[in-house]
Formats: structure tokens, sequence, C-alpha cells
């Protein structure tokens, strides 16, 4: 049952939403789901169906985040892998171990690619 838009548990009609706002291409940095822009208010802002309601700065914020830490976690991942690779080279004394160290070198150098980009990431200024 919708009462003043709200479903009973707690989140909004998807309908209501369309009408209030437009969709947008963004998720909701808390739940995934769409986000909705609301039209003409200031400051701008945006609405999840879930409730979760943010302004555009604070996404800014939040998306700069959530994209720093995958970019940390996906740094932490090529490195496990190169020493998951090497370790393979030293155990197997077969004739594909040479290209674990290869896979090895890969994984090296798309880390350091990475940690080029964070550091080279652009850094919010003064608005």
């Amino acid at each position: 049952m919708v009462l003043s838009g709200f479903l009973d548990d707690g989140t909004v009609a998807m309908q209501d939403l369309d009408r209030i706002g437009s969709r947008s291409a963004l998720t909701c940095p808390e739940c995934g789901g769409s986000l909705w822009e609301m039209g003409h208010v200031q400051p701008l802002r945006y609405r999840c169906h879930t409730g979760h309601a943010f302004s555009a700065r604070v996404m800014e914020a939040l998306q700069g985040g959530a994209a720093e830490e995958a970019l940390w976690a996906a740094m932490r991942g090529l490195h496990e892998q190169e020493r998951l690779y090497r370790g393979m080279h030293r155990k197997l004394q077969q004739d594909d171990a040479a290209g674990y160290l290869h896979k090895a070198g890969q994984a090296a150098a798309h880390a350091q690619l990475l940690r080029d980009m964070i550091a080279t990431r652009i850094q919010p200024g003064p608005s």
C-alpha cells in the first residue's frame, strides 16, 4: 500500500520518483540501486528508491573515495597474483614454469600502472 509516496517498508515507489525527478546513469553509493536526479532543486540532489539521498557534493566525495578504494583493491589483487605466479614458478619444475614468471612480470607491471594512476589522481580543489 502506498501512503504519501512511501511503501510499507519505508521505500518510495519508483513511479513517484519518476514524477519528482529523472533517472540518472548514476548508482547509489550506499545500496547500488538506481539514482534519480531531483528536478528543479538547489543544490543538486540525488535519491534512490530505498530512501538514500545525497547532494551532488556528497556524491562527488563518495564516488571519489569508492574509485580510489577500487584502485587499491585492484592493486592488491595484482600483487597477490604476482606472488602466486612467482611461487608457482619456483615450485613447478615443468616446461611451462617460465610462463608463470612472465605472468608475474605482467601482474607487476599492471600494479605499477595502477600505483602511478593513484599517485597522479586529480585531487579535489577549491570550488
